[in-house]
């Protein structure tokens, strides 16, 4: 059984290169970031059921540890 622990840290992401991971346009990507859901929306989608939060100091999306995905905050 694979834990999504066993996967590889990623670095950050641009949101052209996140939105091509999660199989979307950067459009629809960059609507969502904002939402409350955007963590579990984008764990939904990517391939290794990662999550990931935006940070806009860098302008990148960051995964986020396992643990903390139940925990968007706003």
């Amino acid at each position: 059984v694979l834990f999504r622990s066993a996967v590889p840290a990623l670095a950050p992401l641009a949101p052209s290169q996140l939105a091509r991971r999660l199989s979307v346009s950067t459009q629809r990507l960059v609507a969502r970031r904002r939402r409350q859901d955007f963590r579990a929306w984008s764990a939904q989608l990517d391939p290794h059921g990662l999550a990931w939060r935006y940070e806009p100091s860098d302008q990148r999306f960051h995964p986020v540890a396992v643990a903390a995905v139940g925990h968007d905050a706003a």
